[in-house]
């Protein structure tokens, strides 16, 4: 059951393409038991880029466990577990999405969540903060949203919409049909909840001082707003 649980989605292939690079620098110091990466997918990591291999971004995205991960755990398995994503499962994640969660974001759109996450729990005496906004741990390659010219590393910049064009090259990567359902769950969620809340004095204000008016919420939904 995901009730109680607050999620932040990223484009399934960036995520994927992400979680690549990160397992690659980290030579298996982490994310191995705790993202269900065990036994002979553990294995790849001696073969990967950093450690002089040629495992590729296309052959990490065939990896059993790969594809799946938002369907898995919005299911309540890890990210990489070896089960299979069949329709039963997958469905049970988009309806987890559209009528279980408490919070839905998009880290494409993480200004303008952080906004709707105030708006949806905040309080009106306790504004947001700077710090809310500040990206922990910015993307190291150049070309991804958070290292472009412009986007200064401490924060996030606020996207029109164009974050998921000027991040990692995916397109050799095997697609992934269940969280890219998932995930379209994921904003429609997030622009039904947008445009609901919008008119709060949280939001506009949020909106107004920390992500460019959340232009981006209204590109995304083919939308101009007042």
């Amino acid at each position: 059951n995901a009730g109680g649980v607050a999620a932040m989605f990223r484009e399934p292939l960036q995520r994927s393409a992400s979680a690549f690079h990160f397992v690659d620098s980290q030579r298996g110091r982490c994310c191995m038991y705790d993202w269900g990466f065990v036994g002979s997918q553990r294995a790849v990591v001696a073969r990967m880029p950093g450690a002089g291999g040629t495992f590729s971004l296309r052959d990490w995205s065939l990896l059993p466990g790969a594809q799946g991960c938002f369907a898995r755990m919005l299911t309540g398995h890890k990210c990489m577990d070896p089960v299979a994503v069949d329709h039963t499962l997958y469905a049970d994640a988009v309806r987890a999405v559209r009528e279980d969660l408490v919070f839905v974001g998009l880290q494409e759109l993480y200004n303008s969540s952080v906004c709707l996450w105030y708006a949806t729990v905040g309080d009106p005496t306790h504004p947001p903060e700077p710090s809310s906004f500040a990206n922990t741990r910015p993307t190291s390659m150049p070309g991804t949203p958070e290292t472009a010219p412009g986007s200064p590393i401490a924060h996030r910049a606020s996207s029109t919409g164009s974050s998921i064009k000027s991040g990692y090259d995916t397109s050799s990567m095997a697609p992934d049909p269940a969280d890219a359902a998932v995930y379209a769950a994921a904003r429609e969620v997030f622009l039904v909840n947008a445009r609901r809340l919008w008119g709060s004095p949280i939001m506009r204000n949020c909106c107004k001082h920390f992500a460019m008016g959340c232009r981006d919420i209204w590109n995304l939904g083919g939308h101009e707003h007042g």
